[in-house]
């Protein structure tokens, strides 16, 4: 998102110094989408640390506000592609890392001092097979499933 917002703020500069950049080479429109398209991803890929234990609800809240904004102001450049819009994307995107970043550490801060009881409360961890080696058959197997409650007790199941 940042990288294709600041291409587009900089399409004349490439275009003049010959570098095949994808607003020069593509057009505004294809980076618009894919702009969208790695938003999207990106709203994705910044929950995926919620899934962890150490993980609270500051952060989650946090990281869906922030990507709503994102994709509003994509919205709005996908709607009509220009430099002040593209401009304005482009310096949120900076802004966004940061305070995703802040809050991550203020929610582990709050949830491993213990003020708020974390979201999740259980550690996942799976042990596959490794690959059989050349020569030898694989062994049918179950997966252990490791969960370890918030309280440190585990237990296995098997799947």
């Amino acid at each position: 998102v940042h990288f294709w917002a600041l291409a587009l703020l900089l399409k004349d500069e490439y275009a003049a110094a010959g570098v095949p950049m994808l607003p020069v080479v593509k057009g505004d429109r294809n980076t618009v989408t894919q702009i969208a398209v790695y938003a999207v991803i990106t709203f994705a890929v910044s929950l995926i640390p919620f899934l962890m234990p150490q993980v609270g609800w500051i952060y989650a809240g946090t990281a869906v506000i922030l990507n709503v904004i994102l994709l509003y102001l994509c919205g709005q450049l996908y709607r009509q592609t220009s430099r002040p819009r593209a401009s304005k994307l482009f310096h949120y995107s900076m802004v966004y890392l940061a305070i995703l970043f802040l809050m991550l550490a203020v929610d582990r801060a709050v949830v491993m001092r213990g003020d708020l009881n974390p979201a999740n409360k259980r550690e996942i961890s799976v042990r596959l097979l490794p690959f059989a080696k050349p020569g030898h058959q694989i062994r049918q197997s179950f997966v252990n499933i490791a969960l370890r409650d918030y309280d440190r007790t585990t237990r296995v199941v098997r799947s």
